[in-house]
């Protein structure tokens, strides 16, 4: 991948149609930290969220309301190139939480060659 299907290096994520990829990120218990997931949606057609949850464990999250700061509220569209969707906020573990999964979901009906979105330079940083 070249150009704009990617953010920096020369690989990006790339999903389609109706989906969903995630990963889950150690964390300590009411640490802060700043969340970045770079994405490209070059359709304004085809529908995206993504989805935070903090969790005891791989199995269980905790309650919902711990996770509503980091979710999406709305499906998201179209994006201006690329976009940190996190935008440089940080948010704190609440004190149960062993795990940060963070989720993106792709809600398109078909696969349709290059309509889906792109996923790229993604990392959970503790700040100081």
């Amino acid at each position: 991948m070249t150009g704009d299907k990617v953010h920096t290096k020369n690989q990006a994520a790339f999903l389609q149609g109706k989906t969903y990829l995630y990963q889950d990120i150690p964390v300590e218990a009411s640490k802060r930290y700043e969340i970045k997931m770079f994405v490209n949606a070059p359709s304004s057609s085809f529908p995206w969220k993504y989805y935070c949850y903090w969790r005891k464990n791989k199995s269980t999250a905790l309650p919902a309301e711990n996770n509503k700061p980091i979710q999406a509220q709305s499906y998201q569209h179209q994006t201006d190139g690329w976009c940190n969707v996190f935008n440089g906020r940080t948010f704190t573990a609440p004190g149960e939480a062993k795990l940060l999964r963070v989720e993106i979901r792709t809600y398109g009906k078909a696969i349709i060659p290059e309509e889906g979105i792109y996923i790229d330079d993604f990392s959970v940083e503790l700040v100081e």
